[in-house]
């Protein structure tokens, strides 16, 4: 009986691996416009699986299927392979909040340090306990009733892997909270640009982590739950599934760059001829009030510069209603004006008050407010010509912008009680006037 429920226990853990590779298969073989994410998370699924069929393996020999010691010796030592996941999923957070390609420096390599140093150390307590009888080392899946004392270097491993996964979960977390700030300065559209799902599933990994680290601290000290090992295998399947079927579906937010550093520098030589603070104050030329001296002092843009640039985005509105585009972005704006992408989020942040989202969206409900008292349009169809690809999203838009839903407008325009000059009111013109 206890063979038969050890094997049902294998085909079950063989089943979670091979779907791992699948996924991993997928992954790697897909095209996208760019690979650093399906990267990561293949790298971390990778890990994930070779620690599986380390404890695959375990199975093998308590069964007695496998008596060569060869394949027992390798899983010994790979038990420090587990702090190589906390980088893996640091990096796969990186690789869906940046704008640009993920790139490797010096700096990154320290990423590896914890698992280098852990690695040694196993290998040289594995080491020190030869010429013991190498009957299989215990390597049990975490959660599972341990019948021999935990081999030091195991848990040494488990004891870092904590804290070090800790820290990692929460730089996932802050990169992940990043991009909800740096998408309403890219996006006009955040449908497709959200990573909520990323946000659920990295406390669900924690949580069962936190609880397989209950199961075996209470193994090591307690032995009072003596969980069955189809526990650990559940919570295995519990945040391994919904993860690998949401990174398959997941693809690149950010579209990678089509310009080249050189021409990106030599867009921006463009812009930039700064003009000394002095002569400023000279010219008697009037600086917006959103602009304070200290930020004139940080910026590669001066007053005047940002003035003209400011101009050249509202022409992009106004003259050649680029905001009716569903999926205008910050580089489809910065193609068009051929001013880079950094500068245009500065002026927009700091000369005309706005992010790239709201601003866009002013202009989307700006020319709704329009159509909706002077054309019999249908809501939803005014809402998809300005520019909104879901009705839920124009009625979010309107009623932040004009503080009533388009249908409210719409009537009150028709009773004349509509206040059409709210929203031309909210962004200055780049001429500093109101």
């Amino acid at each position: 009986m206890l063979i038969l429920y050890t094997n049902d226990l294998f085909i079950l853990a063989l089943g979670l691996a091979t779907h791992l590779v699948f996924v991993i298969g997928l992954l790697l073989t897909r095209r996208e416009p760019r690979k650093d994410h399906s990267l990561a998370i293949s790298a971390f699924l990778g890990l994930v699986l070779a620690m599986a069929l380390g404890d695959l393996t375990e199975v093998m020999y308590s069964i007695g299927e496998w008596t060569l010691p060869g394949p027992n010796h390798v899983v010994a030592v790979m038990t420090p392979l587990l702090l190589l996941e906390g980088p893996a999923l640091y990096f796969y957070a990186r690789a869906l909040a940046s704008k640009d390609p993920l790139t490797f420096n010096r700096k990154d390599i320290w990423h590896l340090a914890p698992y280098a140093a852990m690695q040694l150390l196993t290998i040289l307590l594995y080491a020190l306990s030869q010429p013991a009888p190498l009957h299989g080392p215990s390597l049990h899946d975490i959660g599972t009733t341990l019948s021999t004392p935990l081999p030091p270097e195991r848990l040494i491993t488990m004891l870092v892997y904590l804290p070090v996964m800790t820290l990692y979960v929460a730089m996932s977390i802050r990169e992940l909270g990043r991009h909800e700030r740096q998408k309403l300065d890219y996006f006009s559209n955040l449908e497709g640009s959200s990573l909520r799902w990323l946000h659920w599933n990295i406390p669900l990994m924690g949580l069962s982590w936190g609880i397989n680290l209950v199961l075996l601290g209470d193994n090591l000290l307690f032995n009072q739950l003596n969980p069955s090992p189809m526990v650990s295998v559940l919570i295995f399947a519990a945040w391994i599934y919904p993860l690998t079927f949401m990174a398959l579906w997941q693809q690149p937010i950010y579209a990678p760059a089509r310009r080249s550093p050189a021409a990106e520098a030599e867009m921006d030589a463009g812009v930039v001829l700064k003009v000394p603070h002095e002569v400023l104050q000279m010219s008697g030329e009037a600086v917006p009030v959103a602009l304070s001296e200290a930020r004139y002092q940080r910026s590669a843009l001066d007053g005047e510069r940002m003035k003209r640039i400011a101009g050249k985005i509202e022409r992009a509105m106004a003259e050649d209603k680029l905001y009716r585009n569903h999926a205008l972005n910050l580089r489809n704006l910065s193609d068009h004006l051929k001013v880079s992408e950094n500068y245009l989020s500065q002026v927009l942040n700091d000369y005309i008050g706005s992010n790239f989202y709201e601003y866009v969206n002013h202009w989307r409900v700006r020319e709704a407010c329009e159509l909706l008292t002077n054309t019999t349009n249908r809501i939803i169809d005014i809402g998809e010509d300005v520019g909104f690809n879901a009705r839920s999203t124009f009625n979010a838009a309107f009623r932040k912008e004009m503080g009533q839903t388009p249908s409210d407008y719409r009537t009150a325009a028709m009773r004349g009680t509509a206040d059409q000059n709210t929203a031309l009111l909210r962004f200055p013109a780049a001429d500093g006037s109101g």
